[in-house]
């Protein structure tokens, strides 16, 4: 339901922090399934919203690197 997205940074950082919770992780735009290992550490500098997070596709491969959130894709 698009109305129950968050509407905020700040409320979608308060979801993205507890994203490893997700037991069936996130979906991509084109179909392949991502795992959040661990979600990153809050950043409290310009830039993105959450260093060092960790994510794994489906065969398994490891993926590092920083998180930039928006709750509008044109963001």
């Amino acid at each position: 339901d698009i109305d129950a997205l968050p509407t905020s940074e700040r409320s979608l950082g308060a979801l993205w922090r507890r994203a490893d919770r997700l037991a069936d992780g996130l979906l991509t735009q084109d179909g392949r399934r991502l795992k959040i290992v661990y979600p990153g550490r809050p950043s409290s500098r310009p830039g993105p919203d959450f260093v060092d997070a960790v994510l794994t596709t489906e065969d398994g491969t490891r993926i590092t690197g920083d998180i930039e959130l928006h709750p509008r894709a044109p963001d």
